[in-house]
């Protein structure tokens, strides 16, 4: 009976000293946690700049000869006063087409908002529909928002060596009137090939997002307008998490003991 009262007071007391060294450790893993956790997105922080610096040199020259076309005295008139298509295309064609050249694009276009005339450097493509045309919505959504320019794919049918990354720039007259979009366009292939090399030079991971999460630049195509980094939030357990359920674990098992030996004393 004394051996038996004995085992359970040496339990009750193990178990005590074992509680405050979980919370001990508990308090002084949290404080730790938080300083190295500051330090990593710190220096993540610092790479991330580096990174986005570099990423942003790569598209830097394509912005700014969009932003020029948008600009450009002679688009601005050319948008003011369309007149018959095949004189048009002509002109718009032959502009186009030295924009293309110059800088090496694999295309280059203007959207008039007034005729929504889709003009290529090769030949008028088509008369868009943002309306009635699930491939056209995105004209109405880019005039109707605030932003300058932004960035659009097209995945061509033939796979990643045919599918461009246009910068779609935002033309407006003096007073403001949204003109249309010009969009010099490159071969995605360049920038995913651009984000493969920093991910090796750095060692890490690299994608951009939009508002939502959806990825939008990526080393992987197929990520590309599909993966939502949202959706995989949430899946990581910190380390309070872990070791609240660690302290859990050991009420638990130590409970478990103490009730087999009260069982032994009955």
């Amino acid at each position: 009976m004394f051996k038996k009262s004995m085992t359970v007071v040496s339990s009750f007391v193990i178990l005590v000293n074992l509680i405050f060294l979980c919370i001990f450790f508990f308090f002084i893993t949290g404080i730790s946690t938080k300083f190295v956790e500051k330090k990593v997105f710190e220096s993540n922080k610092i790479l991330c700049d580096v990174i986005c610096t570099k990423l942003l040199e790569k598209l830097n020259e394509p912005i700014v000869t969009s932003r020029m076309m948008a600009k450009d005295s002679f688009l601005l008139d050319f948008l003011r006063n369309e007149g018959e298509l095949k004189h048009d295309e002509e002109v718009m064609k032959e502009y186009l087409s030295r924009i293309k050249d110059e800088f090496g694009y694999s295309q280059a276009t203007l959207i008039s908002a007034k005729t929504h005339r889709y003009y290529r450097d090769d030949e008028m493509h088509k008369i868009i529909n943002p309306l009635g045309d699930s491939h056209d919505v995105w004209f109405n959504k880019f005039e109707q928002s605030s932003v300058e320019y932004a960035f659009n794919i097209y995945r061509s049918p033939d796979g990643l060596e045919f599918t461009s990354l246009y910068i779609n720039f935002r033309i407006n007259d003096d007073d403001g009137t949204f003109l249309g979009v010009s969009s010099p366009a490159f071969a995605l292939k360049d920038i995913i090939d651009f984000i493969a090399e920093l991910e090796k030079t750095y060692n890490v991971k690299i994608n951009t997002t939009d508002d939502l999460g959806t990825v939008m630049l990526d080393s992987n195509y197929s990520d590309i307008g599909f993966t939502s980094l949202a959706k995989k939030r949430g899946c990581v357990t910190s380390k309070r998490e872990f070791l609240a359920l660690w302290l859990l674990s050991i009420f638990q098992i130590w409970i478990g003991i103490l009730l087999s030996v009260a069982t032994e004393m009955a």
